[in-house]
């Protein structure tokens, strides 16, 4: 499936999406839940298209839909609940497209070549793919920025789809979060680092940037080196 007949096909689904991210939203206790559902799904999804139990047409229809509502789904939780999901909210969330389509280009590049079979799938355990304890996942694939590489085992794809499911909650939530502290009235904001061994230079700069005025700083995961791993905190006043 091509990206712009995805695109076309689901703006005839926009409010049936927000609907379902709002529903969902409302059953979670957090975002860390959240991360926890969208991890469900990854594994799921990845293990289904491993087997060849669903078509590739199936699996990029049903991982873009998840991508799209859980991106919607943690805006609402940075929001608050009670709040509704904007246009501007699905189109920021739609963006993000091209880069997963370019994901699905590298596991058609991954069959292809032979370096990943139907029918032989390799999968870490669960802890494995959180800690890489027993290095079964290859470097690159850990760590390869969206488009970079193609994935040379199912362990990398699952570990891969877990960049677009599970770790951009953060950014979206503090997204939603920006959003709810403008609409209260907080007029300067400033962007906290972890200060460990994985915080990039980048995310150090903005934590020495101390207060600026709200919306001049970029959320956490965007526009720094950690991307979507991204831990930065962000202060509102």
């Amino acid at each position: 499936m091509e990206l712009l007949t995805w695109i076309g096909q689901a703006a005839k689904r926009k409010r049936d999406y927000i609907e379902r991210a709002e529903d969902l939203a409302d059953s979670m206790a957090s975002l860390e839940k959240l991360e926890d559902e969208m991890s469900g799904r990854a594994n799921q999804l990845s293990r289904k298209l491993a087997a060849g139990k669903i078509t590739f047409a199936e699996f990029q229809r049903t991982t873009a839909e998840d991508v799209l509502i859980s991106a919607l789904t943690a805006v609402r939780l940075g929001r608050g609940k009670q709040s509704k999901l904007s246009d501007a909210a699905y189109a920021e969330a739609m963006g993000q497209m091209q880069y997963l389509w370019k994901f699905f280009e590298d596991i058609r590049k991954a069959l292809d070549q032979g370096k990943i079979e139907y029918g032989k799938v390799d999968f870490a355990t669960a802890s494995e793919i959180e800690e890489d304890i027993l290095g079964l996942i290859s470097e690159d694939d850990m760590n390869a920025e969206p488009g970079k590489s193609i994935p040379a085992t199912w362990s990398g794809v699952r570990a891969r789809l877990d960049r677009y499911l599970v770790t951009p909650a953060y950014r979206w939530y503090n997204a939603g979060e920006m959003t709810r502290s403008q609409e209260l009235g907080a007029s300067e904001m400033r962007r906290v680092a972890k200060r460990d061994k994985r915080c990039c230079r980048d995310c150090l700069d903005y934590d020495a940037a101390g207060w600026q005025p709200i919306g001049s700083l970029p959320v956490p995961g965007t526009r720094c080196r950690c991307l979507d791993r991204c831990r930065c905190r962000l202060d509102f006043r």
